[in-house]
């Protein structure tokens, strides 16, 4: 049996261009241009999973999630939001309208295919955790080797689980790194143990956070939602 996935997309060949990956999947595509029309659709079908342009109309991505969300056929659907890769003010208000996870435009056919695949019961349960929004800071970093020496690197990402970080380099796979970094607002600045999950040659590394304590994941948290 097909899987069916409701994409809501105002521009006809972003629909093309996830059909296209859709369908080698046997995913079967239900497309509205009109959010409404949508809405009105997710509150009498289930499916399977829902794409969702931030920017729909004449609800927006947001309001047509908090619609989803309070459906019985498909308040625990993975629903995705498309939005602009710097478009903080979209991905906070839709992590807080219930989005499982956030694609980026333009549209990347890895991250596409990743997002379809996961659609079909792969690891979906676990995307809030990694949604990622834009976080630039400096951040102290220390390794077990150079404990007195700290390396002072930049982040460019933040999740729940994790950071994207900017460096000169020098790091490996699987070293654990102690973080400390301020958040916005005047925050006490969070001490972290963290664990390098992907080097690039560029410098980046992407870690992992180990261990955290409570009021780490809730100033995170507030940092994600924005303020109220």
């Amino acid at each position: 049996m097909a899987t069916r996935i409701l994409v809501v997309e105002r521009e006809l060949e972003a629909v093309r261009f996830i059909t296209s990956h859709a369908q080698p999947l046997e995913c079967e595509v239900v497309s509205f241009l009109d959010s409404r029309d949508a809405a009105e659709f997710a509150e009498r079908e289930g499916v399977e999973g829902i794409l969702v342009e931030g920017q729909a109309t004449p609800l927006d991505g947001c309001e047509f999630a908090k619609r989803v969300r309070a459906s019985r056929p498909n308040s625990a659907t993975p629903l995705a939001m498309i939005v602009g890769a710097e478009d903080v003010k979209t991905f906070r208000r839709g992590f807080k309208a219930g989005a499982t996870c956030f694609l980026q435009k333009p549209l990347n056919s890895q991250q596409l295919s990743g997002i379809l695949k996961a659609m079909q019961g792969i690891l979906m349960r676990d995307r809030r955790h990694s949604i990622r929004l834009p976080f630039r800071t400096a951040v102290e970093c220390l390794t077990r080797q150079e404990f007195n020496r700290p390396s002072h690197l930049r982040s460019l990402e933040i999740s729940e689980g994790g950071m994207l970080l900017e460096s000169s380099g020098g790091f490996s796979g699987g070293q654990e790194l102690w973080l400390r970094f301020a958040m916005p607002a005047g925050l006490k600045p969070l001490e972290l143990l963290a664990r390098v999950v992907r080097t690039e040659p560029t410098g980046r590394i992407a870690v992992d956070f180990l261990a955290l304590r409570p009021q780490d994941t809730t100033a995170i948290q507030n940092y994600l939602r924005g303020p109220e």
